[in-house]
Formats: structure tokens, C-alpha cells, sequence
């Protein structure tokens, strides 16, 4: 019969088993699939109310966040005018809202510019610099660093030079970069100042990544070295060296085509109709990669800054709920006039 057939089978297949066979098998309840499974089931009514419910709060936070952004101030100094454009010029009109202020000038070395303030800005005021195109997104620019000598440890000579493959970018006339690597040693150094207004850089970096770094313990005596505050000293003071919040927040690359990074916080408001006099150290190599230099001014809030995206995103999801819970709702009408129809059409043909 079929059933000897089968036994047999299954015996046969044991049979060829071997002892060592069987104590690989796994007969824990896992490898048995005997574990407890749960499993959930909402009818859908739950499904309606629930897509309803999440669609009105995320609309509203998005109507909120659009309205925030909308009456956000943001003035732009364009102070070097690459002739390379990415993603952040060609489509600014349509993923940004247009600033209240902008102003394209050239400076190369130092300059200042006057910029006229073009609503009441709230603080705190956020500053930050944008180089486009900047492409820290590269394999050999990300992984040009020594974790071990950022943290403050000693490393070798040979893992330098494996790390850190460029001569320029670990020995400068036969002294040692520390640290060494691209990242490091292509530090933003353009400084800003504005009359009257101060520059509060705390909190321009992750704490995580300042509590990261470190310096070694011989810093600063150590013999035949470049440290960053010699190469930097706008930037890098001697006291905090890699610990400066410039440095950490530079060393966190980004993923896109630009860096957009942040400069320092103003805690003083700024009327309407102020002039501010921006002075720019500008000497950060930008010409040669043909790329645009900014300074940024922007109310920042809980919502963040000056950018309509965020708030029409959410705007959009909130929508897309109202629209599932829409479907959801259809589907199971048209299935219920579906089942009805069907049990009178059973019923007329009994009773005939």
C-alpha cells in the first residue's frame, strides 16, 4: 500500500543516517520550528481609525513645521562662486525655500561685507558654512585616518604609512603629522566675525565624538611633530587640540556631495534693518576644485531651520494614511455588498 511505501521510505532514508548523523541533527525546539509563534490580527475598522488617527497627527505636525519654516529667517553669503554646481544649486528653487537675503561677492584673503538684516531674527541663530562640491564621501578620503592616534594612542610607523599612504598627508618637511590622513589634514580653516555679535562655538560637534578624541600624552613637547595647532591656528587652539569642536565636527564626513557644517551659535537677536558687517578670512582652498564657499545664517528651532522639505514631507505622509484608510474602507464595502449579494442569490435558489 501507499502507507507501507511511505514507512518504508522514511526507514530507508534513517537507515542511511549515521551515528555522527544524528547527534549533528538539531533537535532543539528552534531547529525543530516548534517554538511559540504570535501573530496579530486587526479587523478593519482598527485599520480605518488607526490610519486616521496617525494621518491627522502627522498632518498637523507637518502643517506646523511648514509654518515654522515658512516664517524663518535665513540670510546667505556667497563669498566664492565655483564653476561646479551640485545638487544644492541646480535644485535649490525646488527643494529650498529662497532665502530672505542673499549676497554673492568674490573674497579671496579678507574682506567684509556688509549685509543687511531682512526680518527680526530670533535666537538662537545658527551659522554654518557650506563647500559644494566637496566629496568627503570617497573610500580613500574616508578611510585616511588612524582611530588609535585620534584617541591619543601611539601607533607605528608602518601602520602610518599604511593608513595614511600619502606622504603629504603624514610628514611635512620631515617632521610627523599628528594626526595624519586626509581628513585631518584638509581641515576647513575660513574664519568668520561679525561686528558686535559673538560666536558661541560650543555644541557645534557631537559631545560623542569630542569625548573620542584625545591627545597623546606627550602633547605637545613630543619631538620632530606638527600638531594641528601649528598647522591651524585659526582653528585649533593648543589647549584642546583634536578635542576642538571644529576639528570633530570636520572629521565626521558627509555622505553627500557637499559639507554642511556647523559654525557657531548667536544668542543675541538681530533686527530688521541692521547692518552687519561680515568679515571672511577667506583661505580655504576652494578655487582649485572649482567648488562655492557659504556662510549661512539661520534662525534655528525645534523643527530645525529654513527648509520647507521637512514639513511638506510629513504633510504628504499624513496624507497618504487619510488614503489607506480610504481604501481600506472601500475594499471592505465593495467586499461586503460582495457577500451579500452572494447569500441572496443562495437564498432565492433555495426557495425555488
Amino acid at each position: 500500500s501507499d502507507g507501507e511505501d511511505l514507512s518504508s521510505d522514511a526507514s530507508s532514508d534513517v537507515s542511511d543516517l549515521s551515528e555522527s548523523d544524528f547527534r549533528h541533527l538539531d533537535v532543539s525546539e528552534l531547529g525543530q520550528q516548534k517554538l511559540r509563534s504570535v501573530s496579530s490580527s486587526f479587523s478593519w475598522r482598527v485599520v480605518v481609525v488607526v490610519s486616521m488617527a496617525a494621518g491627522a497627527v502627522i498632518t498637523a505636525i507637518g502643517v506646523w513645521a511648514l509654518g515654522v519654516s515658512m516664517t524663518t529667517a535665513e540670510m546667505r553669503i556667497v563669498y566664492t562662486k565655483g564653476t561646479q554646481e551640485s545638487l544644492f544649486f541646480e535644485m535649490a528653487h525646488t527643494i529650498r525655500p529662497k532665502p530672505q537675503a542673499t549676497i554673492t561677492t568674490e573674497c579671496r584673503g579678507t574682506c567684509t561685507i556688509p549685509v543687511t538684516v531682512p526680518q527680526d531674527m530670533r535666537p538662537p541663530i545658527l551659522a554654518y558654512y557650506v563647500i559644494d562640491p566637496f566629496y568627503q564621501n570617497y573610500n580613500d578620503y574616508l578611510k585616511s585616518e588612524i582611530t588609535a592616534e585620534l584617541q591619543g594612542r601611539e601607533v607605528s610607523q608602518a601602520l602610518r604609512e599604511n593608513k595614511c599612504w600619502s606622504r603629504p598627508t603624514r610628514e611635512l618637511n620631515g617632521r610627523q603629522l599628528v594626526p595624519c590622513g586626509m581628513k585631518a589634514n584638509s581641515l576647513f580653516t575660513d574664519t568668520f566675525a561679525i561686528g558686535g555679535v559673538t560666536f558661541d562655538k560650543n555644541d557645534t560637534a557631537w559631545a560623542s565624538d569630542v569625548r573620542r578624541y584625545n591627545n597623546p600624552p606627550d602633547y605637545p613637547t613630543r619631538a620632530n611633530t606638527s600638531w594641528l595647532y601649528q598647522r591651524y591656528p585659526t582653528v585649533v587652539s593648543e589647549e584642546r587640540g583634536v578635542k576642538t569642536e571644529a576639528f570633530a565636527a570636520w572629521m565626521r564626513p558627509s555622505a553627500i556631495s557637499r559639507v554642511w557644517n556647523p559654525y557657531g551659535y548667536i544668542h543675541t537677536p538681530l533686527r530688521k534693518g541692521k547692518v552687519l558687517n561680515v568679515t571672511i578670512n577667506s583661505i580655504f582652498d576652494a578655487w582649485s576644485l572649482n567648488a562655492s564657499k557659504l556662510l549661512v545664517l539661520t534662525e534655528a528651532h525645534t523643527m530645525g531651520g529654513h527648509h520647507d522639505a521637512f514639513g511638506t514631507f510629513l504633510i504628504a505622509s499624513g496624507l497618504l494614511c487619510f488614503v489607506v484608510a480610504g481604501i481600506t474602507a472601500v475594499v471592505r464595502l465593495c467586499d461586503g455588498e460582495h457577500v451579500s449579494g452572494g447569500a441572496g442569490d443562495s437564498d432565492s435558489g433555495q426557495e425555488e
